[in-house]
């Protein structure tokens, strides 16, 4: 089961970046992060 979650939550993360959502933040500095799972649950891209 550990190794089940991340590959779930790494499938929604591909499906919203195929859909033309954005998946990560610019931080200050030209860093990036990646946005939380619920975050990606919220993208309008997704919901469609």
């Amino acid at each position: 089961m550990h190794i089940l979650a991340p590959q779930v939550e790494n499938l929604f993360r591909n499906i919203a970046r195929e859909v033309g959502g954005l998946t990560v933040t610019l931080e200050n500095g030209g860093s990036s992060m990646e946005k939380v799972l619920s975050s990606i649950f919220d993208l309008p891209e997704l919901l469609d």
